[in-house]
């Protein structure tokens, strides 16, 4: 069965830095995971929905205004111009509590914001990916849990992409 939703971790998913650091320093220091994008397109998702978790913003590294009038917002408009679908987000700024991964919240949140988009999808509609599977080499295992506690499909990243891009 065809999934219409794509849920999506963000850093080491959808973008990656250009600096080889775990998280960008700044706008200036992250560059699309084309990789993944042309594989989003060729599955041929009815929308992308950004789910992340972002402590740095709790811990002081970085400013939520910047991340989301800058950063997110950015990220968001270049990926439905790139996608050619509608891309939403939500973001965890805590390092703890319901809304953050591998709890439900943030999912819970974006279903409540596909419906506004009259998006009447069910669980079996959507898929997740992520880089947080939990597999050797990999620091966690949220990603791929987040998905498990809300009840949908899960794929790493790299298995979704070797999927659904040809020639990889």
């Amino acid at each position: 069965m065809k999934k219409k939703v794509l849920f999506a971790d963000l850093d080491g998913t959808l973008i990656a830095t250009i600096s080889e650091r775990t998280f960008p320093l700044g706008i200036w220091d992250m560059k699309f995971r084309f990789n993944t994008l042309d594989a989003i397109k060729n599955y041929g998702f009815e929308c992308l929905y950004i789910i992340s978790n972002q402590g740095g913003i709790e811990n002081g590294f970085v400013d939520e205004r910047h991340f989301t009038n800058g950063k997110m917002n950015y990220i968001q408009f270049a990926l439905q111009e790139y996608l050619g679908i509608p891309v939403g987000y939500q973001y965890c700024p805590l390092n703890t509590g319901y809304y953050r991964k591998p709890n439900i919240g943030m999912l819970e949140n974006a279903c409540h914001e596909l419906s506004k988009w009259n998006f009447g999808v069910s669980k079996c509609d959507m898929l997740m990916i992520g880089d947080a599977s939990g597999l050797p080499g990999q620091f966690s295992d949220t990603d791929k849990k987040t998905a498990e506690n809300y009840g949908i499909d899960y794929m790493d990243v790299y298995d979704f992409t070797r999927e659904f891009l040809p020639n990889e």
